[in-house]
């Protein structure tokens, strides 16, 4: 098996196992927060970060959207209640895709959720007709980012956009940073790798997008870590992840780094970018 394979089974099996506990934990939404004005609950903030995406990518009502990485279908969700959007959800996990369905039908929202490996999109009905392919926080997880590019730019309609929310290492960092807490986020986190916003944005010019907008929110983030490491004092939380094997307990133990390295070596952002080619 090769190492992007095992790398993707090892996400399948953790989204499997654990999204049902992430649910009771973070609610609809697995994702970071945006606060405003830092007194929000993590629910609103939670809200709130679909609301900036939606804002500047400039979601319009009536939009087809494509969610890559839709988890437990919450941004899927809101985009059709709030926009009335034709919206397909899709993700790597059978479990995420159930619990999403679920969600849409206690909703009374209407979205299409699949299983489905994101650097191998087969999606005919979309081919040229998605205004949005919409991607929060699962970009970092793809070993061959640049083969999603491909099929997201197929997808898109002509001046069709993507939009992307994700954590980023910094730029011209020392070995020793690299070494570091990085090291230990890229590892409990389950990333091949992390990368900087540059090389999403090269990445995107080279598969025929245009960047419209990109924005380093890591101080609107942040509030995210400090909850999760208020989360991890739970003793029942690390038994559950002894119990589940090694992944878990590096997942938990990542929480840390992340937290310092929040806003230095390592950031959060929002890229919005534009077909076409």
């Amino acid at each position: 098996m090769s190492t992007d394979v095992a790398l993707k089974a090892r996400i399948k099996e953790h989204y499997d196992k654990l999204s049902p506990y992430y649910k009771n934990l973070w609610g609809d939404h697995i994702h970071h927060g945006f606060w405003r004005n830092g007194n929000e609950t993590k629910e609103v903030a939670q809200e709130q970060l679909m609301e900036e995406l939606a804002s500047v990518g400039e979601v319009f009502s009536g939009a087809t959207v494509l969610d890559v990485g839709c988890g437990v279908g919450g941004g899927s969700i809101f985009l059709n209640k709030k926009f009335n959007a034709t919206v397909t959800g899709v993700t790597i996990s059978g479990q995420q895709v159930e619990m999403a369905k679920e969600s849409a039908s206690k909703s009374g929202a209407t979205v299409e959720f699949i299983e489905m490996d994101a650097e191998n999109i087969n999606l005919p009905h979309l081919d040229g007709n998605a205004d949005f392919v919409w991607i929060v926080e699962a970009m970092s997880h793809f070993p061959n980012k640049k083969q999603f590019l491909t099929h997201a730019n197929r997808l898109l309609k002509k001046k069709g956009r993507i939009i992307i929310a994700d954590w980023f290492k910094s730029e011209h960092l020392t070995k020793e940073q690299e070494e570091g807490d990085l090291k230990n986020i890229e590892e409990g986190m389950l990333l091949p790798g992390l990368n900087t916003m540059f090389d999403y944005i090269s990445m995107l010019h080279e598969r025929g997008f245009r960047v419209r907008y990109a924005r380093d929110i890591s101080s609107q983030t942040a509030k995210t870590w400090d909850l999760c490491l208020s989360l991890i004092t739970n003793p029942s939380l690390w038994s559950l992840a002894w119990q589940q094997g090694s992944d878990f307990v590096a997942f938990l133990k990542s929480f840390k780094s992340m937290r310092n390295a929040f806003g230095s070596t390592f950031c959060y952002a929002i890229i919005v970018a534009e077909k076409v080619i």
